[in-house]
């Protein structure tokens, strides 16, 4: 024994798990999963990851495929390219962050996995022929324009409602007497 046994130890027990590694398959599935598969379990990966740097070489390393294969399948599947995908869901994102929050462009280009700002803005404008900033403000008012209470523009809800509101007026007016008597 030298002083240096416990390296021999560590030494050996690491050969042993290198030899076993060699030996045992790669974690694969025993059944063959169909191209359909494979897609569907793309689409998840990306939905999960999309806010991330992600490449389709990750995406095949991830599922243990050819990067070409899975390029194939999924534009024969869904008609577009895997990296179309990935900036069609950046971007279905980054327009609901737009109309639904005050985030600014900065936070929200980094939220759908953008670091540079301005190559977001850029390829925004590129796709959807408006700025971030003035995509925002058009659908904001859209929207507000949406939620406005529908009893502008029914004149039954219009009647209704003042018809409430001169009970109220009553009301407090009649309440207003009885103090005062």
């Amino acid at each position: 024994m030298t002083d240096n046994s416990d390296l021999l130890y560590n030494s050996c027990a690491w050969d042993m798990v290198y030899q076993l590694s060699q030996e045992v398959p790669a974690n694969k599935n025993t059944k063959d999963l169909s191209a359909a598969d494979y897609v569907e379990l793309i689409l998840t990966y990306v939905g999960q990851h999309f806010e991330e740097s992600i490449s389709v070489q990750e995406i095949a390393d991830h599922l243990s495929l050819d990067r070409s294969y899975v390029h194939r399948i999924f534009k024969k599947k869904m008609n577009m390219s895997v990296k179309e995908y990935i900036l069609s869901l950046r971007l279905a994102n980054a327009c609901s962050y737009l109309i639904y929050t005050d985030l600014s462009t900065s936070d929200i280009a980094r939220s759908v996995g953008y670091d540079d700002v301005l190559y977001f803005s850029k390829l925004f404008r590129k796709k959807k022929g408006l700025s971030p900033s003035n995509y925002r403000e058009i659908r904001q008012k859209e929207y507000q324009h949406l939620q406005a209470p529908d009893s502008i523009q029914d004149p039954e809800l219009s009647e209704a409602g003042s018809s409430k509101s001169q009970r109220t007026e009553k009301s407090a007016e009649s309440s207003e007497a009885t103090k005062q008597s």
